[in-house]
């Protein structure tokens, strides 16, 4: 089954149609010449997450990122996909093709952060999308709940603490992301890629932390589930107990 648009799931993206594009300083990834908005596999949100207020992240827009934990084999899919873009932007041909000369022997930042203690898996952060409007800024990724019966219901997601009573603690989430460009920091003398998370789907593990009621969910318009923009795996019809494997 094909997904709409030009969205890809991660075991099918390869690095031969990676490219970049310059746009107003700032280059724009792409996938054959089109956007490169990537499915993920099922996630279980077992760490990290959605930050809350604190002397970190003072403000709402400093939490406006999700952190996702990665399973700790280095042959998971996933991971694998991940390790990808990073030798992709980390290559020697990436900086040679779209870095000035003087950029050249800039630090790559990558995608997979690893963590310094084992108590904690690796880990990849998306950035929340919003949009500036005359009421200011507005949440723009969608928040979607899959029932038991596959259908989908619209959560209403107006901040970041609307965003973390959407996807609890230990939920099973997969996302829907765009590989959208890469940033260059000549003061840093860095660069790295931005992920930004235009659709999260959640389906509620028994263990998850729920705190929110049924008020907190709107219907979908359409009467049909069509699992808005996801595809399921022709042999998959929940997602898997451990959350890491596609």
């Amino acid at each position: 089954m094909s997904i709409p648009g030009n969205t890809k799931k991660y075991t099918d993206v390869k690095t031969d149609g990676l490219s970049c594009e310059t746009w107003k300083n700032m280059l724009l990834v792409k996938y054959y010449d089109d956007p490169l908005v990537v499915q993920s596999p099922w996630i279980n949100l077992n760490a990290f997450g959605i930050p809350r207020i604190d002397k970190y992240h003072p403000k709402e827009e400093d939490r406006r990122y999700l952190r996702v934990p990665l399973s700790k084999d280095p042959e998971d899919s996933f991971v694998g996909f991940v390790k990808m873009l990073d030798d992709y932007f980390d290559s020697e041909g990436f900086r040679k093709t779209y870095l000035p000369d003087k950029q050249q022997k800039f630090q790559y930042y990558p995608l997979l952060k690893e963590s310094a203690s084992d108590k904690y898996p690796p880990s990849l952060k998306l950035k929340i999308e919003t949009r500036t409007g005359d009421d200011g800024e507005s949440i723009t990724t969608t928040f979607i709940k899959l029932n038991d019966d596959n259908k989908t219901e619209r959560l209403k997601v107006y901040n970041m603490d609307d965003a973390i009573k959407a996807i609890p603690f230990k939920s099973d989430i997969r996302m829907l992301f765009r590989v959208m460009k890469v940033w260059v920091q000549p003061s840093m003398k860095s660069y790295g890629c931005i992920l930004r998370l235009k659709k999260v789907q959640v389906k509620k593990s028994p263990k998850a932390n729920i705190n929110e009621g049924e008020d907190d969910f709107v219907e979908s318009e359409q009467e049909n589930n069509n699992n808005d923009d996801f595809v399921e795996d022709d042999t998959a019809t929940a997602p898997p107990q451990n959350g890491l494997d596609a």
